[in-house]
């Protein structure tokens, strides 16, 4: 089986979706379901003859396994391939690695008359990397969906861009920024390539682009100079949650304007 199906246990159903760029997170949000739950919604992939269930940033546990158990035999049904192999769970690997299940379920137990699986299945070959899993591991505040949001980022990079561009030519003009092995070349090349390519991002609101952001941000603090340490340090909390620096700011200017 070459393409992907994406599927979700909501209610006792089993919901198939394939035809679509969205993600689990995405998908289930769409449905009109609080987002704050999406964590512990059971979930998974019908890839390369296998169903793979599991929840949170690809765990398991008994309950993963036992609805593993419950749902797959209605699923082989459905999906009219008795020959899927069933597994639980997934260890990450790097970008661009095949990522491999965990727990193989060996068997299954009849289905339970209480859940059923009738929804219907669009196929439809899925190729983009679940990215948005990523948000599991950071809590990112920022409404990246928004606008206004993203028109903000759009600015802090640039002004980041800016800043981090000037104080760079003045180290090394000054000699107190030597470039010294393959390593730290990269290093300094790097955090201009993502913050260019977050940038773009922005422009053309690719969804993911604050993962970019985030990424530049660290590695602008592991330039290990004060100005980079600091400029770094703020861009990564403004990235993730833009109210940090927004909210004192207001209260500062509202302070300024009653005096």
């Amino acid at each position: 089986m070459d393409s992907k199906i994406l599927f979700m246990i909501v209610d006792n159903q089993v919901l198939y979706l394939s035809n679509s760029n969205m993600d689990h997170k995405e998908w289930y949000v769409s449905l009109g379901f609080d987002a704050s739950n999406f964590d512990n919604v059971i979930r998974g992939f019908v890839i390369d003859n296998k169903i793979i269930f599991y929840k949170g940033f690809f765990e398991y546990d008994d309950t993963v396994i036992k609805c593993a158990e419950t749902f797959s035999p209605s699923m082989k049904e459905k999906l009219n391939n008795p020959s899927l192999e069933v597994y639980c769970g997934i260890l990450p690997g790097k970008p661009g690695e095949k990522w491999e299940p965990i727990l193989k379920i060996s068997g299954n137990t009849n289905n339970n008359d209480r859940f059923s699986s009738d929804t219907s299945i669009e196929v439809k070959k899925r190729e983009k990397v679940e990215l948005g899993e990523l948000d599991s591991i950071i809590d990112f505040k920022n409404d990246y969906n928004d606008n206004a949001v993203v028109k903000k980022a759009l600015i802090s990079t640039i002004v980041v861009l800016v800043i981090n561009l000037i104080s760079n030519i003045i180290l090394l003009t000054s000699g107190s920024l030597i470039l010294s092995g393959v390593l730290s070349l990269i290093l300094f090349i790097s955090q201009f390539i993502l913050l260019g390519f977050s940038i773009y991002g922005y422009i053309i609101k690719w969804k993911y682009t604050h993962i970019t952001s985030l990424a530049a941000s660290l590695l602008i603090i592991f330039s290990l100079n004060i100005i980079s340490i600091i400029t770094g340090i703020i861009y990564a909390l403004y990235v993730i949650d833009q109210s940090i620096l927004e909210t004192p700011l207001i209260k500062l200017k509202n302070s300024i304007l009653k005096k």
